[in-house]
Parts: structure tokens; sequence; C-alpha cells
């Protein structure tokens, strides 16, 4: 092969396909969850700087598990949503 083109020898297939499922579900939860007070946020809000620095930092050079992966975005969102309305 040429260049700079690299091959991994890596397996796309989950190791624990039940546990990446139950990750799936929570995420799928939590968007149905966030959907039902969609209407109650603002529909943009100036990104804070923690989040904007986080951004702007390099991406991540190695996998994590899904769960992990799921569970960093949740904190992002957290951070740079809205607060919830009083329902």
């Amino acid at each position: 092969m040429s260049g700079d083109r690299q091959i991994f020898e890596h397996s796309l297939d989950p190791s624990d396909r039940d546990a990446d499922r139950a990750v799936a579900q929570r995420v799928l939860d939590d968007m149905f969850d966030d959907l039902q007070t969609a209407r109650a946020r603002p529909v943009w809000q100036p990104v804070h700087d923690a989040v904007r620095a986080r951004l702007e930092s390099a991406l991540p050079q190695k996998g994590a598990p899904l769960d992990e992966v799921v569970r960093h975005a949740r904190v992002w969102l957290d951070q740079n949503s809205a607060p919830l309305a009083a329902q």
C-alpha cells in the first residue's frame, strides 16, 4: 500500500451487543424526554466558554466504550442546553 494510508485490523462488531443495546435504549429515552420539553426551551443560546474550549481542543486519538462516549455527550449537552422550564 502506498502513501500515508493505514489499514486497521479491528472489528466494528460490538463485543457486548446486549450492553450496547441498553446504552442505545437509554439514548433514545433521553432523546424523547428532551423532545417533550423542546417547546419550553429557547431555540438558541450562547455556548459556554468551557464548552467552547472543549470543542476547540484536539479530538481523541483512541476509542472509548459506547457508554462512556454517551456519558460524555450527555455532560456536554447538559452544560450547553437551556435550563428546563418548570412544568
